[in-house]
């Protein structure tokens, strides 16, 4: 999916020098907007009302971690990929982690677990944490496309549906459609078409990228929970 690069974000990508490589494939952002269906406005949050030049960047989350992973490939860093980490142990000498195949990996002074809601390592850990799904799910998709270009745009019926383009740099946009995910499993019985219809009448302005879908397997589900 896209990744709207906020100024903090830009700020931390300027400190380790990655920041120009990364917004050479990015689009400038300079607002975003909400809009009820039927183009009724409802937020518009322009950032030059902040401060002069201030703006995000819509990017292609490949973009921004491929220039982290080249970065990171410059450096005497050892990095493991293929490793479900699911267990640790500590030890006098340090702590030691076990992947999903039983390999043991360390001796670490330090461990940084970031492997999101869906953790194991919290049980490993024995840490306690209340885990809460949402009701609501989202499609993705990347296609050739503007968006509405210079801003984040979107267009949203109450709480019930939302539909979301972020124009990404490189000729792309990403777009995304909000629905219930128990809806998910009927809305695929019913077919894409449908669906593109149904979008296409909600926000117009997807039309460019709906033309470039012509199966599920273009679709992403993502669902979510904290």
């Amino acid at each position: 999916a896209g990744i709207l690069l906020q100024p903090s974000g830009q700020a931390v990508l300027k400190q380790v020098g990655l920041l120009d490589a990364v917004l050479a494939r990015a689009a400038p952002l300079d607002a975003l907007e909400a809009v009820h269906v039927g183009g009724r406005p409802l937020v518009t949050n322009r950032y030059a009302d902040y401060a002069p030049d201030c703006r995000a960047y819509g990017v292609h989350r490949g973009v921004l971690f491929g220039a982290i992973r080249d970065a990171v490939a410059s450096r005497p860093i050892d990095v493991r990929l293929g490793c479900q980490i699911t267990t640790r142990e500590v030890t006098p000498a340090g702590v030691f982690l076990h992947d999903a195949t039983g390999r043991r990996h360390g001796p670490f002074d330090f461990v940084l677990a970031a492997d999101g809601s869906r953790s194991r390592m919290r049980a490993a850990c024995r840490l306690r944490a209340s885990v809460w799904p949402y009701s609501h799910a989202t499609l993705w998709a990347i296609a050739p496309g503007r968006g509405v270009p210079s801003r984040l745009y979107q267009v949203v019926d109450g709480t019930r549906r939302l539909c979301g383009l972020v124009p990404l740099g490189d000729g792309l946009c990403t777009l995304y459609w909000g629905l219930p995910a128990r809806d998910y499993p009927a809305t695929v019985a019913r077919g894409l078409e449908p669906l593109k219809r149904e979008i296409r009448a909600f926000c117009p302005e997807a039309g460019e990228l709906l033309d470039f879908l012509h199966s599920f397997d273009q679709l992403l589900l993502t669902r979510y929970q904290t």
